[in-house]
């Protein structure tokens, strides 16, 4: 089985968002409140990854990770969306479908992201994570992140 990563188009976004739902609703349990990750609408967010991927095609990178034909991960790439670190790139999102964690597609797709902000110009590299996410620090860590210790107190805030 080898594992296909390409750019996502708008055809994709249902694939996208499936993925991103279910890892959502995998890695986030007992971190975000049940009922929220229960109304979690594969359909709405398949449609705001459309008009995202023509809206922000100049600014984010998509990618979506298949085995077999199946889509298992995604990815989004781009600058740093931190003030302070212009000249970053970042992983935007990186999921990948619970089934398959500690598969070592994880690390292929983060392998690729990296790979790809150095392509794109990028020699340094940060991303986000919640703090109680304890098992995707760990995967961070091990491809070499380190915590920096800054927080938000909401994903849409600004540190």
């Amino acid at each position: 089985m080898a594992l296909l990563i390409r750019g996502a188009t708008v055809k994709d976004a249902h694939d996208y968002a499936t993925v991103h739902v279910y890892s959502w609703q995998a890695a986030y349990q007992h971190i975000i409140p049940d009922d929220y990750l229960g109304q979690l609408d594969i359909d709405n967010i398949s449609e705001r990854f459309a008009k995202g991927f023509i809206k922000y095609k100049d600014k984010t990178h998509y990618y979506i990770a298949e085995l077999d034909g199946k889509a298992i991960g995604n990815l989004a790439l781009g600058n740093c969306r931190d003030v302070d670190k212009p000249k970053f790139g970042e992983i935007i999102a990186i999921y990948l479908l619970s089934s398959y964690w500690g598969s070592g597609y994880g690390k292929k797709i983060m392998d690729f992201g990296i790979d790809r902000l150095r392509k794109l110009g990028y020699y340094d590299c940060c991303l986000w994570v919640l703090e109680e996410n304890t098992r995707a620090i760990r995967f961070y860590e091990i491809m070499d992140f380190s915590l920096m210790g800054q927080k938000r107190k909401s994903l849409l805030e600004k540190p």
